[in-house]
């Protein structure tokens, strides 16, 4: 299974990349640039993960959310990139943060993650209405699944940014499933 995971993401983060704007494919990513947004093609992938929240329509809406669409975006806490990834949370270096695709991968694969500890930790997570588990999973990422569990996985403990990220990015999520 974990040879379709990265194929999938692969897929994925190819259709994205490769819609970025050409300035972008040889840009070095430890030097902020202006950024033209992208224009994005919605081609639909044909394999997702069975059973997941976790799809492309997800992370598109966060990372419009989180860097709008700016692969050099670096927040006041630090979170670099496309997916305002944490460094010390990833698994990659601070620099390879930067490029669109590494860093979608890399916040594709905290999600799965975090998805993942969910499915073994949350009460009956697979009769859980996929709102609600796209609502967890996302509160997980932007307040810390650590922060989540310790809250009972109940969302109105989470702190009050985390609270104001997860409908932000729905409403961006309804309108991206809108156009399809």
């Amino acid at each position: 299974m974990k040879r379709l995971d990265n194929l999938i993401i692969a897929l994925g983060t190819m259709l994205l990349v490769a819609t970025l704007p050409t300035n972008l494919s040889s840009a070095s990513y430890s030097t902020p640039k202006k950024v033209m947004t992208p224009q994005i093609q919605v081609v639909p992938i044909l394999i997702e993960y069975k059973g997941s929240v976790v799809d492309h329509k997800l992370w598109r809406a966060m990372i419009r959310i989180e860097s709008k669409w700016d692969p050099n975006a670096v927040s006041k806490k630090g979170a670099i990139g496309l997916m305002q990834i944490m460094p010390e949370y990833s698994k990659l270096k601070r620099g390879e943060l930067f490029n669109p695709d590494k860093n979608i991968k890399e916040g594709i694969r905290q999600l799965k993650e975090i998805e993942r500890y969910c499915e073994k930790s949350y009460p009956n997570w697979k009769y859980t209405p996929d709102l609600r588990r796209i609502e967890t999973v996302l509160a997980g990422y932007n307040g810390g699944i650590t922060r989540l569990i310790k809250n009972g996985f109940n969302l109105d403990k989470m702190p009050t940014e985390t609270r104001g990220y997860i409908p932000k990015v729905i409403g961006e999520y309804k309108k991206i499933e809108q156009k399809r």
